[in-house]
């Protein structure tokens, strides 16, 4: 099968954190800038909404942590947006995380709940575009394998204090000190940032005993939070499909760690589409590129590199056109051989007409 690419949705999982309450100086704006960002991503005037847009891309914006009331969060219709395709879903499994320096962010049924949240988000997006779904093909059948696997699908965030929780869980995945995988997020100068270090020193200490069992799972409900679970889940029901995933940033390829620990052979799908700005993204890196190794794949360095810090699934998007482009020439761009050989045909061809015509 030829790829192709030219279907894409950004899911973007919204969740806020338990820490941002009792440490609100882990990031440089209160935890209540979450709801007005969410409020311009859904009326179209966010940078997501503006990318999506600009790459007739779907835009799919679940709440599955948010700390608000959905009568706060309802967003404005897709047409009032100017987006055709974009969808607001209320699926809140709690408002925001625990506090992680006091003990688990998430119980084991928060972290599944959550979980189940992106993967059903993924299953709408293919059940509104499978050509065949109405036959009831199962997936191993390979008309919808190949349905599936040309829809491609960025994954982002959206939660103050997430890479405070990203941060953690690379800490506790990699083995690598607070001090190193820690970045300035959203802006925090040189005290703030000591301080995130010193807060995520302290929760990776209380939750020492769930993050040795090794178990990714555990260390999710320790130190994540429910946008990043509901990534996980996404991740995990992309792959089972077989579809194409563009892994956002930090928080995005947290995210996306987590579900390589869980099931290796994900790294088949995973596109990273570019290095944060964030200062654990070399370390997120290498040990996705581990990761892959051990699962027989072919190691990529990520496309972009541009500083990029926003999240909400802007460095997969700016990466989607490189895909498409890709997938593009793949499909349709003769190869050099072809070229050489049609050349040769002719030349071959002409030599015979001329040879059997004297007049010529």
């Amino acid at each position: 099968m030829l790829p192709a690419s030219k279907t894409a949705s950004t899911n973007i999982y919204i969740g806020d954190h338990g820490i941002t309450i009792s440490n609100p100086s882990v990031s440089a704006y209160p935890r209540e800038v979450t709801l007005p960002i969410f409020t311009d991503i859904a009326k179209g005037t966010g940078a997501s909404a503006i990318l999506s847009r600009g790459n007739s891309c779907e835009l799919n914006i679940i709440d599955v942590g948010m700390d608000t009331p959905e009568t706060e969060a309802q967003g404005p219709s897709a047409a009032a947006s100017g987006a055709p395709h974009l969808t607001v879903t209320h699926a809140k499994v709690r408002r925001n995380s625990r506090d992680m320096t006091l003990g688990p962010a998430l119980s084991p049924e928060e972290r599944k709940a959550a979980e189940e949240v992106g993967a059903d988000a993924v299953r709408r997006y293919i059940a509104g575009h499978a050509l065949y779904h109405h036959h009831h093909k199962t997936l191993d059948e390979s008309t919808t394998a190949t349905t599936h696997s040309r829809l491609a699908v960025c994954i982002g965030e959206l939660g103050i204090g997430n890479t405070t929780a990203a941060a953690a869980l690379v800490a506790a995945l990699t083995g690598e000190p607070a001090a190193s995988v820690t970045g300035r997020g959203t802006g925090l100068g040189f005290e703030g940032m000591c301080l995130k270090v010193k807060v995520i020193e302290k929760a990776l200490t209380v939750n020492s005993k769930l993050i040795q069992s090794h178990d990714p799972s555990q260390i999710l409900e320790a130190v994540g939070g429910l946008e990043l679970a509901a990534m996980v889940g996404a991740y995990l029901e992309a792959g089972r499909h077989r579809m194409p995933i563009l892994v956002d940033g930090f928080v995005s390829g947290a995210a996306a760690l987590v579900a390589l620990h869980r099931h290796p052979p994900l790294a088949t799908f995973l596109f990273w589409t570019h290095q944060s700005d964030e200062k654990g993204a070399a370390v997120l890196l290498q040990a996705a590129a581990t990761k892959t190794r051990e699962a027989g794949e072919p190691v990529y360095p990520p496309p972009l590199k541009m500083n990029l810090r926003l999240g909400e699934g802007t460095g997969a998007l700016l990466a989607l056109p490189l895909l498409r482009s890709a997938c593009a020439i793949m499909r349709e761009m003769v190869t050099m051989t072809s070229v050489v050989k049609s050349g040769s045909s002719s030349s071959c061809s002409s030599s015979s007409e001329r040879d059997g015509n004297p007049s010529l």
